[in-house]
């Protein structure tokens, strides 16, 4: 169990840098304002493709999936 801790401390404190330098390379890559526009579009469909899938995943797996 303490191993498992110890793995998820880890990811806890890795994934703000990584999410935060990934989003600082997008802002550099794209420029001016549409491009903003483009990019808090694109987050708010990935978030929103990305629950759907999610739900998809779980709802199949308690519909069809055994214990």
């Amino acid at each position: 169990m303490a191993e498992h801790r110890r793995i998820e401390m880890v990811a806890i404190a890795v994934t703000p840098p990584i999410v935060g330098f990934t989003v600082w390379r997008l802002v550099q890559a794209l420029g001016g304002a549409a491009s903003g526009w483009m990019l808090g579009g694109s987050i708010l469909l990935g978030y929103v493709g990305a629950d759907f899938l999610s739900g998809s995943v779980h709802w199949l797996a308690d519909r069809y999936g055994h214990p």
